[in-house]
């Protein structure tokens, strides 16, 4: 089935990230070359943080429980651009590293991530070497309307309560939150 086809690979999707912390660490720990100690650090906690929410994520949707796999789901998008955006650009990595208190890292995740900012500058590159994510694909069309479903159940309206009006919408978003998190 479809939704037993979603929960092995995103289970893959966590074996990756799991594998992706352990690199990580290793990379930061060693000194390895090719990435700077601000990147390595970088990778190495929101690669850590993202299998914490992935956890927290797998469980809330196989539970039934969509809203807040949907909100969960929503921070991991924007934590995989986050790591993303740390492999593309060393100087803002190096300010990622250099946050020391909730407020620095606050304003920090307000000026470069939030927004869609960090995905900007990932497109930008992709775009450089040839791949283009620009808004009018297929991809960043699907891409804004899940995000948009997303920020729906983290900044819901009053008409909003958070129990479907037929049993499929409830499935559906359930869907949307795991195939969002697993792509």
């Amino acid at each position: 089935s479809t939704d037993v086809d979603l929960v092995f690979l995103f289970d893959q999707s966590v074996i990756w990230v799991r594998a992706l912390h352990g690199a990580a660490n290793a990379g930061r720990q060693q000194g390895t070359p090719g990435l700077s100690p601000a990147q390595w650090h970088g990778l190495a906690a929101i690669s850590a943080r993202l299998t914490e929410q992935l956890a927290a994520l797998r469980l809330l949707a196989l539970t039934d429980l969509p809203m807040p796999a949907m909100q969960i789901a929503r921070a991991i998008s924007e934590d995989v651009d986050m790591a993303l955006v740390i492999l593309i650009r060393r100087k803002l990595a190096a300010r990622f590293a250099a946050c020391r208190t909730a407020e620095e890292a606050s304003d920090f995740w307000r000026r470069h991530i939030a927004g869609g900012r960090a995905f900007r500058s990932i497109s930008e590159r992709l775009y450089a070497v040839g791949i283009d994510h620009s808004a009018d694909t297929d991809y960043a069309k699907w891409r804004k309307s899940v995000l948009t479903t997303l920020g729906a159940a983290v900044h819901s309206n009053a008409l909003s309560t958070g129990v479907p009006a037929r049993p499929q919408d409830h499935v559906l978003l359930n869907g949307d939150s795991l195939h969002f998190a697993t792509f």
